[in-house]
């Protein structure tokens, strides 16, 4: 009687904790009700005082030796393992187990907590030295991770580059644990001196258009300046909103700015068409300059369907990294 007609009821049903069932109950009417079963459903126990009493089916099959099903916590307590301080040796040694993966997620948790941080950290130490992994890849842009590698890898900061990692969230990278990761990177590189083997700090992110946009003029105006005068017109559509590419969008639902799209997708296929000569001459700067080219084409799509709202630029965001 306390629920008006339409209003809903989600409750646990059932005399015995260990076998209770998740209802949803539904005013029809003034005298009618439906129900919508969830399915079992378990609850940590309480325990002390104010606990849960033990049942008597519960005491009798502890007194006949009858096994009982255990509980969530329980099998979570049992596979759990302890894990020793991030700077213990120990620690890596617990994530050997995924050292023959080509692949190895380790996910984020949190933006910002100093001890997940040292965690990645001292996961991506063991699997880089111990097990020859090469690739650090992290949800940052592009041209701002490369800024990273280029360090790590003792390659020469590229001309005129701004600092890297201005837009929000800065902190999410520019922090005092990922420069001592970093500064790891670089030492343990410079032991190694085998390029194949020299690990790398890459950028899956799409939002610094800015950046790619400069770093992919820069490029062509060093190995083909015909290319990169081509490659001027084709940005020059985004050019006045590069640096607020979210006011791009609000433009790009007019009829108008349709033509940046087929732009920025021509300038990426022709830097990959000519892979074979660009590469000759460098194939690091070659392999920047086309992820740049990929992330302006993401970029262009993404701020331009961000307007149109529902999943679809998030989607684009997730495929593109």
């Amino acid at each position: 009687q306390q629920l008006d007609v339409g209003g809903r009821l989600v409750i646990p049903v059932g005399d015995e904790p260990d076998d209770q069932r998740l209802l949803k109950v539904t005013r029809t009417g003034a005298a009618t009700y439906s129900e919508e079963d969830f399915g079992g459903v378990r609850f940590v126990p309480l325990i002390g005082e104010q606990g849960w009493p033990e049942s008597g089916s519960r005491i009798a099959d502890r007194r006949s030796g009858r096994a009982r099903t255990r509980s969530l916590p329980e099998m979570i307590a049992a596979a759990a393992e302890p894990l020793p301080g991030f700077d213990d040796p120990a620690f890596g040694e617990l994530f050997d187990r995924f050292g023959d993966r080509r692949i190895v997620l380790l996910g984020e948790a949190s933006h910002g907590t100093s001890e997940f941080y040292r965690a990645r950290a001292a996961i991506t130490r063991r699997l880089i030295e111990k097990h020859g992994f090469t690739i650090v890849a992290v949800e940052a842009d592009w041209p701002d991770a490369a800024a990273i590698d280029r360090y790590v890898r003792h390659r020469p900061p590229r001309a005129n580059a701004g600092p890297p990692f201005q837009r929000f969230p800065t902190w999410m990278w520019r922090n005092t644990d990922v420069a001592a990761f970093v500064d790891w990177m670089r030492q343990h590189n410079e032991r190694i001196r085998i390029s194949s083997r020299l690990a790398g700090f890459y950028g899956l992110d799409i939002y610094n258009m800015s950046g790619s946009i400069g770093a992919v003029l820069q490029y062509l105006d060093r190995v083909d300046p015909q290319a990169a005068k081509i490659a001027r017109e084709r940005y020059g559509c985004l050019t006045p909103w590069q640096h607020e590419p979210s006011t791009y969008g609000r433009v790009a639902l007019t009829s108008g700015y349709e033509k940046c799209e087929q732009a920025v997708l021509e300038q990426c296929r022709e830097l990959l068409a000519k892979q074979f000569d660009y590469a000759q001459q460098d194939g690091v700067d070659f392999l920047d300059a086309t992820q740049n080219a990929r992330l302006i084409a993401s970029a262009e799509r993404y701020y331009r369907i961000m307007y149109y709202g529902g999943a679809q630029s998030w989607n684009l965001r997730d495929t593109h990294m």
